[in-house]
């Protein structure tokens, strides 16, 4: 039999697959032939057929260049595990010499203790942050740092906190597309309330992270009618704990509170607008 083509070696090996978008199957040898990235599953490969794969003009891809989160939020694979809560952090990296990215990799890393990474593009890189502790203030200035370190020129967006319930993958998709759209002038850290503002004035359909983060403000009772009046009031605390019949301290914890367990500070114009956003989407 020769082989023209990939349904050739599809029929020789029928538990093989093709690698389409860097999609790395678990388990697997993946081979670069010369008609593509092909997976073939150990389990199922004979001595024999490996010996036969050796016969192509081949290189094998580490298996290192698999990563559970990509594949789950790229919707080709099952959730990994989730402590608490979850968030992802999109920084899109420029001027980055290649021989250095190992070791701008490990100093990144080292400043989370539970958290995964991998580069979604050249440019794009994305952790996966399960500490969700760094401000935005923390992060501009270990990405200054960073960047001067390396002489590279780095943009940060910090994503919202999430849970395992929630619908990580179309959730990042629609975080990534926020950050790819350039809607005004920002510092080199933002986060999704500094921006969505803009993005959903400008892309009205395009409402399913405030849809999803109506339900989640929505768990507790007290936060849309909190949302609204501190709104109505322009964010003055004073103002906002007389109309809702709460003591000023009150009222500061259950800030800190949402703030802590969403990621929102609704003490910033910002934040505030973003949550009103989403607790009037339809």
């Amino acid at each position: 039999m020769r082989i023209v083509n990939n349904k050739d070696i599809l029929d020789l090996f029928p538990d093989a697959k093709l690698i389409k978008n860097n999609d790395y199957p678990e388990n697997s040898q993946i081979i670069e032939t010369k008609l593509g990235k092909i997976a073939f599953p150990v389990a199922s490969l004979t001595e024999r057929e490996l010996a036969l794969l050796e016969l192509f003009d081949v290189k094998t891809v580490a298996n290192d260049d698999y990563n559970p989160w990509q594949n789950y939020l790229m919707e080709k694979g099952t959730q990994p595990a989730i402590v608490k809560k979850v968030r992802f952090l999109y920084l899109k990296v420029n001027k980055l010499a290649h021989d250095l990215r190992s070791s701008w990799e490990e100093l990144t890393h080292s400043f989370f203790t539970n958290s995964s990474q991998f580069w979604l593009t050249d440019e794009l890189f994305i952790i996966v942050d399960q500490d969700c502790l760094l401000t935005k203030e923390d992060f501009t200035g270990i990405i200054s740092a960073i960047d001067s370190d390396f002489d590279c020129q780095t943009s940060l967006q910090i994503g919202l906190i999430w849970e395992t319930a929630d619908n990580l993958p179309e959730i990042f998709n629609e975080e990534r597309t926020i950050f790819a759209t350039d809607s005004q002038q920002l510092d080199q850290v933002s986060t999704i309330p500094e921006r969505a503002f803009s993005y959903y004035l400008n892309q009205a359909n395009h409402n399913g992270l405030l849809k999803a983060y109506r339900k989640k403000l929505e768990r507790n009772e007290s936060y849309p009618q909190l949302i609204v009046e501190l709104y109505r009031v322009g964010g003055n605390l004073s103002k906002a704990s007389k109309q809702l019949f709460l003591h000023r301290n009150t009222l500061e914890y259950r800030l800190d509170k949402l703030r802590d367990d969403f990621g929102l500070n609704l003490r910033k114009v910002d934040d505030l607008v973003f949550a009103l956003m989403a607790i009037r989407s339809k």
